[in-house]
Protein backbone atom coordinates (compact mmCIF):
# COMPACT_ATOMS: atom_id res chain seq x y z
CA UNK A 1 0.00 0.00 0.00
CA UNK A 2 2.74 2.51 0.92
CA UNK A 3 4.66 1.66 -2.22
CA UNK A 4 1.65 2.59 -4.37
CA UNK A 5 1.24 5.89 -2.53
CA UNK A 6 4.89 6.81 -3.01
CA UNK A 7 4.69 5.92 -6.69
CA UNK A 8 1.54 8.01 -7.12
CA UNK A 9 3.11 11.02 -5.37
CA UNK A 10 6.29 10.76 -7.43
CA UNK A 11 4.27 10.48 -10.64
CA UNK A 12 2.18 13.55 -9.77
CA UNK A 13 5.29 15.55 -8.87
CA UNK A 14 7.01 14.67 -12.15
CA UNK A 15 3.86 15.47 -14.11
CA UNK A 16 3.54 18.85 -12.35
CA UNK A 17 7.17 19.73 -13.14
CA UNK A 18 6.64 18.86 -16.80
CA UNK A 19 3.49 21.02 -16.90
CA UNK A 20 5.42 23.96 -15.37
CA UNK A 21 8.16 23.69 -17.99
CA UNK A 22 5.74 23.42 -20.93
CA UNK A 23 3.35 26.22 -19.92
CA UNK A 24 5.98 28.89 -19.20
CA UNK A 25 4.79 32.13 -20.93
CA UNK A 26 6.86 33.78 -23.63
CA UNK A 27 8.49 37.21 -23.20
CA UNK A 28 6.12 38.55 -25.89
CA UNK A 29 3.13 37.98 -23.61
CA UNK A 30 4.76 40.21 -20.97
CA UNK A 31 3.77 43.33 -22.93
CA UNK A 32 0.18 42.07 -23.16
CA UNK A 33 0.22 41.47 -19.41
CA UNK A 34 1.51 45.02 -18.79
CA UNK A 35 -1.42 46.38 -20.76
CA UNK A 36 -4.04 44.29 -18.98
CA UNK A 37 -2.60 44.54 -15.45
CA UNK A 38 -1.19 48.10 -15.29
CA UNK A 39 -2.63 49.79 -18.41
CA UNK A 40 0.91 50.31 -19.76
CA UNK A 41 0.90 50.07 -23.55
CA UNK A 42 4.35 49.37 -25.00
CA UNK A 43 5.46 49.44 -28.61
CA UNK A 44 9.17 48.84 -29.10
CA UNK A 45 11.11 51.15 -26.75
CA UNK A 46 8.19 53.53 -26.20
CA UNK A 47 5.42 53.06 -23.62
CA UNK A 48 2.31 55.03 -22.73
CA UNK A 49 0.59 55.18 -19.35
CA UNK A 50 -2.19 57.67 -18.59
CA UNK A 51 -1.12 59.85 -21.56
CA UNK A 52 2.44 60.07 -20.18
CA UNK A 53 5.18 58.87 -22.49
CA UNK A 54 7.85 56.55 -21.16
CA UNK A 55 11.09 55.27 -22.64
CA UNK A 56 12.23 51.70 -21.91
CA UNK A 57 15.56 52.01 -20.11
CA UNK A 58 16.14 48.30 -19.53
CA UNK A 59 14.33 45.03 -19.92
CA UNK A 60 15.70 42.11 -17.93
CA UNK A 61 14.67 38.56 -18.80
CA UNK A 62 15.62 35.73 -16.46
CA UNK A 63 14.59 32.52 -18.19
CA UNK A 64 14.65 29.57 -15.79
CA UNK A 65 13.64 25.99 -16.52
CA UNK A 66 10.26 26.01 -14.74
CA UNK A 67 9.37 29.72 -14.85
CA UNK A 68 10.68 33.06 -16.07
CA UNK A 69 11.04 36.49 -14.49
CA UNK A 70 10.81 39.60 -16.63
CA UNK A 71 11.28 43.15 -15.45
CA UNK A 72 11.27 46.45 -17.27
CA UNK A 73 12.39 49.87 -16.14
CA UNK A 74 10.66 52.86 -17.73
CA UNK A 75 11.86 56.47 -17.67
CA UNK A 76 9.35 59.33 -17.63
CA UNK A 77 9.79 62.57 -19.52
CA UNK A 78 10.41 64.41 -16.23
CA UNK A 79 13.26 62.08 -15.22
CA UNK A 80 11.38 59.77 -12.86
CA UNK A 81 11.33 56.01 -13.23
CA UNK A 82 8.76 53.21 -13.06
CA UNK A 83 9.73 49.58 -12.51
CA UNK A 84 7.51 46.56 -13.19
CA UNK A 85 8.51 42.93 -12.72
CA UNK A 86 6.47 39.77 -13.16
CA UNK A 87 6.98 36.04 -12.75
CA UNK A 88 5.74 33.88 -15.61
CA UNK A 89 4.32 30.55 -14.53
CA UNK A 90 1.54 28.28 -15.80
CA UNK A 91 0.93 30.38 -18.92
CA UNK A 92 0.46 33.74 -17.20
CA UNK A 93 2.36 36.40 -15.29
CA UNK A 94 2.05 37.17 -11.60
CA UNK A 95 3.05 40.62 -10.25
CA UNK A 96 6.36 40.48 -8.38
CA UNK A 97 7.53 44.10 -8.09
CA UNK A 98 5.78 47.35 -8.96
CA UNK A 99 7.31 50.74 -8.20
CA UNK A 100 5.07 53.34 -9.86
CA UNK A 101 7.43 56.31 -9.42
CA UNK A 102 10.91 56.76 -8.04
CA UNK A 103 13.96 58.91 -8.80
Amino acid sequence: MKKKQKLMIATCLILFLIILAVTKPSPHTFDDWLTSEYNIECSGNECLLNSIHYKVVSKEIDDYFLFNKIGTELEREDGGFTFVEGIGILGRFIPFTYKPYYE
